[in-house]
């Protein structure tokens, strides 16, 4: 939002036009035929040394969460928060924020930067959503490392291979490269499966490093998808996950070049780590 008074503004080298404070926002009217609707620039005139204030940022970890989440507002500088949990509008009146907002049922938080008892800047909002576990396997521990099954080919996709006959089907003790490649083969392709063990009842983040391209599946359904041909990236995906067993599926391929290959996991905050 912009603090100070409007004196005038134009079309950047064309008309005078209207323009007015409101609600935090400057609306400026543009009249038909006057300007460009792709790369209209509009050059404002203000009373004093430009004052311009930065919205807050409504800030957790992720949108969805199985029992609680805490939810952070960031407050600029010389400016007062106000917020509401129930999608109405911000208004001067609205409980001001001054300690993260512990979130148990949906809701969206809408939050605006108070000035003199002005709102002064946009209002930022962000939906909080309670998730469904997905059910532990009834009875199926968790077992120590996983099924490979490899195949060969010049493949731009999981898709090429996956329900495909494999060349070769092994074991591995964890979701990456094989230690006993001193160089990664080109036109290759793996899928992993096991068991994944979830200590405790979690909405879980999970993190694909591939080169090539690389997809995760939990309990059959699509969490990551980090596929086709390209250098290391990282992609991230949430699943809310009961405690206890749960099946895993990793399938990656390597078409030429350079390659990885990492699975990561962790819950809020907190750091992650390699999938056990």
């Amino acid at each position: 939002g912009i603090g100070n008074a409007i004196r005038s503004a134009r079309i950047l080298g064309g008309p005078m036009v209207t323009a007015e404070r409101y609600d935090g926002n400057v609306n400026v009217h543009l009249p038909s035929g006057s300007h460009n609707e792709i790369d209209t620039v509009v050059e404002l005139d203000v009373a004093g040394t430009p004052v311009v204030y930065k919205s807050p940022i409504i800030q957790s970890w992720t949108t969805g969460f199985v029992s609680s989440v805490d939810v952070a507002i960031s407050v600029p500088a010389g400016l007062q928060v106000r917020y509401t949990t129930d999608g109405s509008p911000v208004t001067p009146k609205s409980d001001l924020y001054t300690r993260p907002i512990h979130v148990s049922r949906p809701m969206t938080i809408s939050a605006a930067g108070i000035f003199n008892g002005k709102l002064v800047t946009q209002t930022v909002s962000k939906k909080l959503e309670q998730l469904t576990l997905w059910p532990a396997a009834a009875g199926v521990a968790g077992s120590p490392g996983l099924d490979v099954q490899e195949f060969i080919g010049d493949f731009n996709s999981v898709n090429d291979f996956l329900g495909g006959t494999p060349a070769k089907v092994l074991t591995a003790g964890s979701v990456g490269l094989d230690p006993a490649w001193k160089v990664v083969p080109e036109h290759i392709g793996r899928v992993f499966t096991a068991r994944l063990q979830a200590p405790s009842s979690e909405l879980y983040r999970f993190v694909l490093t591939s080169d090539d391209g690389a997809s995760l599946w939990i309990d059959d359904k699509l969490v990551v998808n980090n596929d086709g041909v390209h250098s290391s990236k990282d992609v991230s995906g949430y699943a809310p996950l009961e405690k206890g067993a749960h099946s895993l599926k990793v399938a990656w391929f390597n078409k030429t070049g350079d390659a990885s290959l990492n699975l990561r996991w962790g819950t809020g905050s907190n750091g992650l780590t390699q999938i056990p």
